[in-house]
């Protein structure tokens, strides 16, 4: 009887680790076929960070080149603008001084004073003339500002004034159309601090 016994418990250990055994195998099948699979989607990030990695390098690389065209073409546009502003600049100076002198000392041309229409149109050549140069110096001042070394200048202007020019340098055009040009302008304007 202590034999059968015996020997039903030798069964019954053998039973267990054959049990054991068996579930301690499949659960490692199972186990590496869980790694397999890991391994198998490891290797695909890899593989799209490798790819993701070479495309970021491209696109840095084409940055890097744009980047360098774009301040070639910065310094060719600052460049061309202020080039043709000091060219611009020259005639209309002689415009302005010839036109000045003309209106100051018409005797320097003769013993006849200048005619009033003369004298009116001399002074809208004057006015325009001192406008494009203006306008060109706004250019180089656009120049200035996109290197970096624009000064504001503050100065006091009266708006008043500054619509009165305006018009004077426009009326002729409008009224030789044949249009009328009426201009309001609020009095005792505030005079204004501007650049």
């Amino acid at each position: 009887v202590a034999l059968g016994l015996m020997a039903g418990v030798v069964v019954d250990t053998i039973l267990t680790v054959g049990e054991w055994y068996v579930a301690s195998f499949i659960r490692a099948q199972a186990t590496t076929e869980e790694n397999r699979l890991q391994r198998i989607q490891l290797a695909q990030v890899i593989k799209n960070l490798d790819q993701a990695y070479y495309r970021l390098q491209r696109t840095n690389a084409d940055l890097v080149a744009a980047w360098k065209v774009a301040g070639e073409a910065e310094r060719l546009k600052t460049e061309f603008a202020t080039n043709i502003s000091h060219e611009l600049r020259t005639p209309l100076n002689l415009i302005a001084g010839f036109t000045e002198m003309m209106m100051t000392s018409p005797e320097n041309y003769g013993d006849a004073p200048l005619p009033g229409a003369y004298r009116r149109d001399l002074s809208t050549i004057y006015r325009s003339t001192r406008h494009l140069l203006d306008l060109v110096d706004d250019v180089i001042d656009l120049a200035r500002l996109d290197a970096g070394k624009l000064t504001i200048s503050r100065e006091d202007v009266d708006p008043s004034r500054l619509v009165q020019e305006s018009v004077a340098m426009v009326r002729s055009y409008i009224e030789a159309k044949g249009l009328n040009f009426a201009v309001e302008i609020e009095p005792n304007l505030p005079i204004l601090r501007m650049d």
